[in-house]
């Protein structure tokens, strides 16, 4: 959805909003729309009133731990992961995400094993792979990362990020043309989270 969309369906939202203050699809969705608009003020309020309405539905919990993690806030950020698995333990991104800011941390070890976990439930779950593989080249083993990289299905949803750390390991094998065509490849992405909590 382009954010001329988002805008539309925000300005949407809050016509009717007055009359369906509990409904909670409406407070989620306008949550999100300002999610993807960068209001997170208004985002955060919005989920959190989903959240109150419906506390056992898990995705309030994943937007409100994104928005923790944009402005770094680690521990509420790994807290609303937390809760959003005990409502839906089969959202094995949740794990992935909090192996993130781990990572980010430089806590490699407590990265290393949510990563681990996940891939214990699916070997081929593209975060966990591009996790393993961010380890991988934090470590400077950049040919095991590369590979373990490669190894990431690009068809389905997978984090961004995969296409900054192939070409850097690229780089550092030498392969410059693999390592532009990696960051063309990024720069198609300008509006992902990537660029918002990444300084390149």
């Amino acid at each position: 959805m382009s954010k001329g969309d988002y805008e539309e369906g925000k300005n949407r939202l809050e016509k009717i909003m007055p009359n369906a203050a509990l409904f909670f699809p409406f407070q989620y969705n306008l949550g999100l729309c300002y999610y993807h608009l960068n209001d997170r003020a208004k985002a955060r309020l919005h989920l959190d009133k989903a959240r109150q309405i419906v506390p056992e539905y898990y995705l309030p919990y994943v937007q409100l731990g994104h928005l923790d993690s944009f402005e770094g806030k680690d521990d509420p950020a790994i807290n609303h992961y937390r809760e959003s698995l005990i409502r839906n333990n089969k959202y094995i991104n949740a794990m992935v995400l909090i192996g993130d800011i781990f990572f980010k941390r430089r806590q490699v070890t407590a990265a290393v094993k949510y990563y681990d976990a996940v891939l214990t439930v699916d070997p081929r779950f593209p975060n966990a792979l591009i996790g393993k593989g961010k380890v991988l080249f934090y470590r400077e083993q950049f040919y095991k990362a590369y590979q373990m990289l490669l190894m990431v299905d690009t068809k389905g949803v997978y984090d961004k990020s995969l296409h900054f750390y192939l070409a850097e390991c690229a780089y550092k094998l030498q392969d410059y043309k693999a390592s532009y065509e990696q960051y063309t490849k990024l720069l198609e992405f300008k509006s992902d989270r990537f660029f918002i909590t990444t300084s390149l």
